[in-house]
């Protein structure tokens, strides 16, 4: 079997007419929780590379949860080890 590799690379889109607060949980293959936050403007798009974001260390693998206040969608575009 390959390495587990986490997305570190995705799009956050936001259809809607209002600000979009997103939260971004990670968590690692040890159990360990990361959590960072996203505000995607009006019909605008954020960029999110693992490798910038400071609260995961270097080295993660895991799974990333998303969670928002209203509808979004999100598009994985690279698939790396951090």
């Amino acid at each position: 079997m390959g390495t587990s590799r986490t997305p570190t690379v995705y799009t956050i889109t936001n259809p809607n007419s209002t600000p979009l607060n997103v939260e971004q949980i990670f968590t690692s293959t040890t159990g360990r929780t990361y959590v960072y936050w996203s505000s995607v403007p009006p019909h605008g798009k954020v960029v999110v590379n693992l490798r910038d974001v400071k609260v995961v260390p270097n080295g993660f693998q895991g799974k990333v949860l998303l969670y928002a206040n209203q509808p979004f969608t999100a598009t994985v575009s690279g698939s790396v080890t951090k």
